[in-house]
């Protein structure tokens, strides 16, 4: 009896201390890094601050560079979702997507606000998620409860990519829950601004000039209440698109300099609000 429980011992011995077949019949240079002490989870992926995963030594050797060129490099660049191959078996699987590598990388901060309006609306949106940046750029998104604005933050990530950070105000919806949930995922940090200074917040002032020229196009086209969230879209899409001369632009207009390419205006010029064809 001690004999087969001395055999059964020795087998489980032998089915987790033998080598991986992977990690063999891979090549050298994936075996050399496969090999090394790294700390990390099994099969994870990561990106939390700078990362120095790959030592200079190895990146060095891995592009065929000196060392204080990949010392360098390593101090200026970023290692987003890092996949860890340290104990990787052959039932593991990666996951084939992350959202943070998914949708390009603005230079730029936003700021985000929320615009409740006059009514509830024809489609029922009772509320804007305003984002806006300093050089005059703006987008709406509407809603109709204020707690789903995190649906309105994956349509801007869908849209425009990922910024350096988003800037809310102290609003509950804009600093958690859902919303600090997706920011998260993405890998974009929340800046607080200054209490009690609202007007620090850049999407107050495009709130602000996009009400003015809202409300040039409800008097002056007479435009039923119950569409004021298509019609504030509107305007912040049209001072997107425009030139104003701010020291921030360069001369060049919001949507330029976001989508990195010339603004195209057709879109705009073939119609004004609520016109009857």
């Amino acid at each position: 009896m001690r004999q087969q429980v001395q055999l059964q011992c020795r087998e489980i011995d032998t089915i987790f201390t033998q080598t991986n077949p992977y990690v063999s019949s891979c090549p050298y240079a994936l075996s050399q890094l496969l090999s090394n002490d790294y700390k990390g989870k099994i099969s994870s992926v990561g990106s939390k601050g700078k990362s120095y995963m790959i030592k200079p030594e190895q990146l060095a050797r891995l592009w065929r560079t000196n060392l204080e060129c990949a010392a360098r490099t390593l101090n200026k660049t970023e290692q987003r979702a890092l996949r860890d191959w340290t104990r990787v078996h052959g039932y593991r699987r990666f996951r084939p997507t992350q959202l943070q590598l998914r949708y390009p990388r603005g230079n730029c901060e936003i700021y985000c606000d929320i615009k409740f309006g006059p009514c509830r609306s024809l489609e029922g949106n009772t509320c804007l998620a305003v984002y806006a940046t300093r050089f005059q750029w703006a987008k709406a998104n509407p809603l109709t409860e204020e707690r789903n604005v995190h649906h309105s933050l994956s349509y801007l990530f869908r849209d425009v990519g990922f910024p350096n950070a988003l800037i809310p105000d102290s609003a509950i919806s804009l600093t958690r829950g859902d919303f600090k949930k997706v920011a998260s995922k993405a890998q974009v940090p929340i800046y607080p601004l200054e209490l009690f200074n609202p007007n620090q917040s850049t999407a107050e002032d495009m709130i602000r000039e996009g009400t003015r020229l809202y409300q040039r196009f409800m008097t002056g086209r007479h435009i039923p209440k119950l569409l004021w969230y298509r019609v504030f879209i509107n305007c912040l899409e049209i001072r997107s698109h425009m030139a104003l001369g701010h020291p921030m632009q360069n001369g060049e207009c919001g949507t330029t300099i976001i989508q990195g390419c010339t603004a195209d205006i057709s879109h705009l010029l073939d119609f004004s609000m609520y016109d009857w064809c």
